[in-house]
């Protein structure tokens, strides 16, 4: 059960998963130098935005921390295109993360839209 403001968040949720499968993938991704590593820390700053965003008190500064969420979000679409552009992993294996990665950015762009708009 949700207790707090940002475990009823979508985005949220998401964010969660997308951290469990990169975890999972980036074992794999061995001979990438540092972008594994890049990788995940990027994908879990997005949980982490999103739950401080969800903790503010007005929609102004709930969009900073949903706009860094976002940016984190792109960071790791980015470094995926760069993994596969690399041959580090096959296209078939980052299609779960780039998914749930559109539906996280679409997520956080609605909910910059609308905290702006409540201003």
């Amino acid at each position: 059960m949700a207790h707090l403001a940002h475990e009823r968040l979508s985005a949220y949720g998401s964010a969660i998963d997308l951290a469990v499968f990169l975890h999972h993938l980036t074992p794999e991704l061995g001979s990438a130098g540092d972008l594994p590593g890049q990788l995940e820390r990027a994908a879990v700053s997005i949980p982490l935005y999103v739950a401080a965003g969800a903790s503010e008190p007005t929609s102004v500064e709930k969009r900073v921390f949903y706009r860094m969420a976002r940016h984190s979000g792109l960071e790791c679409l980015a470094i995926l295109d760069v993994l596969e552009a690399l041959g580090a992993v096959q296209a078939s294996r980052l299609e779960r993360g780039r998914l749930l990665l559109d539906e996280i950015v679409a997520m956080l762009g609605s909910m910059i839209v609308t905290k702006h708009r409540e201003r």
